[in-house]
C-alpha cells in the first residue's frame, strides 16, 4: 500500500517520537552500523524488536545483510536514500500532523535534557578527565530580540556549526583524542510575567 507525503512524514515523526528510538538513530549516526545486541547494550533496553521494526517501516533505518536474531546489523538510511516527502502548507493545519510534530519536539527536548544529565553524571563519576569536563560548553544568555533577529541569529549559528562539522568530518575518525561532541542550541521567547 502506498501512502501519501503527509502520512510518510507523520510516520517518520511518530517513529522518532520515542526516547529509545531516538537513542537507536543517534547511536547509528555516530557508529554507522551496529548489531541488535550492540543496540541493546547502548539503549539498555532488551526489548528492541518493536522499536527496530517501527524505525525500519518509517525507512529511517535498515538491515544490512541477512537478519539474525541478535546479530542483525542495522544502519541509518541516508537521508538522500529515503523517499522524499515534500512539506505542503496544508499539512500545517492537519491535526494529525500537528500532533506528530509536537510529539517529536517533546521527545527531542527530553533527549537533550537526558544527554546533559548523563554527561553531568559521567563527569561526577570520573568517566571524563578534567580536560573534557573543563572544555564542555554550558552557557545561558537572555537576549531581547525581534522574531526576525532571532531568525538571523539562528542562521549565523547554523553557518558556524556547519563550518565546525566540516572540520570534524575532514579529520575523520583517525584524529587522536577526538570524541563525539553533542551540541544543542535552543532560542525561544519566554514570558517572564509583567513587572510589578
Amino acid at each position: 500500500m502506498t501512502i501519501g507525503p503527509s502520512e510518510q512524514l507523520q510516520q517518520r515523526f511518530r517513529a522518532l517520537s520515542d526516547p529509545t528510538r531516538l537513542q537507536i538513530v543517534e547511536a547509528l549516526r555516530f557508529r554507522t552500523r551496529l548489531t541488535t545486541a550492540e543496540l541493546i547494550k547502548v539503549t539498555g533496553n532488551r526489548s528492541l524488536a518493536h522499536h527496530l521494526r517501527t524505525l525500519e517501516a518509517a525507512q529511517i533505518i535498515r538491515v544490512v545483510g541477512e537478519p539474525d536474531r541478535t546479530r542483525t546489523v542495522w544502519e541509518e538510511v541516508p537521508i538522500g536514500h529515503r523517499p522524499q516527502a515534500e512539506w505542503d502548507e496544508s499539512m500545517a493545519t492537519d491535526p494529525e500532523m500537528t500532533a506528530a510534530i509536537r510529539a517529536l519536539e517533546r521527545a527531542t527536548t527530553y533527549r537533550r535534557i537526558s544527554r546533559m544529565r548523563e554527561f553531568d553524571d559521567q563527569v561526577r563519576d570520573g568517566e571524563w578527565g578534567d580536560d573534557w569536563a573543563d572544555a564542555a560548553i554550558g552557557r545561558d544568555y537572555q537576549l531581547q530580540l525581534t522574531a526576525q533577529e532571532l531568525e538571523q541569529l539562528d542562521e549565523q549559528l547554523a553557518e558556524l556549526l556547519e563550518r565546525w562539522k566540516k572540520i570534524s568530518q575532514a579529520g575523520g575518525a583517525d584524529r587522536a583524542e577526538t570524541e563525539h561532541i553533542y551540541v544543542t542550541l535552543a532560542g525561544f521567547p519566554v514570558n517572564l510575567g509583567s513587572p510589578r
